[in-house]
């Protein structure tokens, strides 16, 4: 009952079993949370323009395992009305707090090119600190974990479609602090994968270029291509 006031839940879900196993399993670790280790910033604005690409507007569609796709972006700002924004940067994670089918998705922003990004409204921005204990790939690989999303979806609060977590309640989740060699592990495999991925995706296109190629001109320009990509 007691909880009940201090948390103003009375959801059922809220007060469900699995929960204490989860946290008796997170607290068998030394733990921490987001705002102890992260800088939290947040976006807002939709006054998109229609003419310019000065700033790319990352949104939830974007937040994907593999991290974010920046190739997928359709909603781009003036760069004079970004004043007061916060633009992304290498290594930042971005968290997705409101949507039904939305609410939960994270992914690390990886991009060290010239153009910049901004979020929407709905994604938390977060910086890790100078003294941060937890890799940003390794807060990735947690909340996406079962448990991690088990743990956000807790503190959901809405219905009807509109759902989200508020910051307070992001800051309620033990995120369990591992040690530096199995952090920087984990960290070299999942740029590792980032890599791999993405000369996955370059070897498609070439070889559906190869396709048309050999479709549309002949079998000989499809070789030539071939071995000029290095795809044999």
């Amino acid at each position: 009952l007691s909880e009940v006031f201090s948390t103003a839940r009375l959801d059922a879900e809220y007060f469900m079993p699995k929960y204490d196993g989860y946290l008796e399993i997170l607290n068998s670790f030394e733990t921490t949370s987001i705002p102890n280790e992260y800088e939290i910033f947040k976006n807002s604005g939709t006054n998109y323009s229609t003419t310019s690409h000065d700033v790319g507007v990352i949104k939830t569609k974007q937040l994907t395992n593999r991290g974010i796709n920046i190739d997928g972006v359709e909603s781009w700002f003036d760069l004079d009305t970004c004043a007061g924004s916060t633009f992304l940067q290498a290594g930042d994670v971005v968290f997705a707090s409101m949507g039904v089918g939305s609410l939960g998705k994270i992914s690390m922003f990886t991009y060290e090119g010239s153009q910049r990004f901004v979020t929407d409204s709905t994604l938390r921005i977060y910086r890790a600190k100078d003294s941060a204990r937890i890799r940003p790939e390794v807060l990735c690989l947690f909340i996406q974990s079962e448990i991690g999303q088990e743990m956000i979806y807790r503190y959901v609060v809405g219905s009807t479609g509109i759902i989200n977590i508020y910051d307070k309640d992001i800051a309620k989740i033990p995120i369990p602090i591992l040690d530096n060699d199995t952090q920087h592990t984990i960290s070299l495999n999942v740029q590792r994968s980032f890599s791999l991925r993405n000369q996955a995706d370059s070897l498609i296109a070439s070889a559906v270029k190869a396709v048309e190629l050999a479709v549309e001109s002949s079998e000989q320009s499809a070789i030539n291509f071939i071995t000029k990509e290095n795809l044999s």
